[in-house]
């Protein structure tokens, strides 16, 4: 009976994961898997995984089908100063100039080309004992450009309580007519000594 209802939970998480648009961690998924096998005889798929730190590129969504011109945009995360940290973390920009002490992350849209009507949603995530809780979210909009950053998700930390942190982005853009999306997350959940 025990192993029916975590068989049972797991599920429940990973279709809650699947909602979100996210991706359970592969030892989540394997579990996910083998509690499905359990379940209903064996007749259970996984689905692959992205490759973690690449930026992601955008994909046409509208119906017009072929496009003469290709806008060449990708969402990507923005690394610190060192040029190495691209996942949440505590803020030095924060700490330093305002005392405030924070997890934050940041994103960007660059395009070779001049879109329109671009827009990025970031939307930053506190894992649970089940389920993933939303910490914050922010979208930047820009009427007309090739960059868009959006540099202001944070959320101040009220405690030092560890807790793990990662994040999600999502862009859309228009370019001649025709709209196109992407979708990221960040490359690993970090845990901080930042309770929110």
């Amino acid at each position: 009976m025990r192993r029916g209802i975590t068989a049972t939970r797991t599920l429940a998480a990973a279709a809650v994961l699947a909602a979100l648009g996210l991706t359970a961690s592969p030892a989540s998924a394997s579990a996910a898997t083998s509690a499905n096998s359990s379940l209903d005889g064996g007749t259970a798929a996984t689905s692959a995984q992205p490759p973690a730190n690449r930026p992601a590129e955008f994909g046409s969504v509208s119906g017009s089908g072929a496009v003469a011109v290709n806008p060449d945009c990708v969402l990507s995360w923005i690394p610190d100063k060192t040029g190495t940290r691209v996942n949440a973390h505590i803020s030095t920009f924060l700490l330093r100039k305002h005392r405030i002490r924070a997890v934050k992350v940041n994103a960007q849209i660059k395009c070779r080309r001049v879109s329109m009507d671009l827009s990025l949603q970031v939307t930053l995530w506190k894992t649970g004992l089940i389920f993933p809780h939303q910490v914050t979210k922010t979208t930047t909009t820009l009427g007309k450009g090739n960059l868009l950053k959006n540099q202001r998700t944070w959320e101040e930390c009220k405690n030092l309580r560890r807790t793990t942190y990662y994040a999600t982005a999502s862009g859309v853009i228009w370019f001649q007519g025709v709209k196109y999306t992407a979708a990221l997350q960040t490359p690993k959940k970090v845990p901080l000594a930042c309770g929110t």
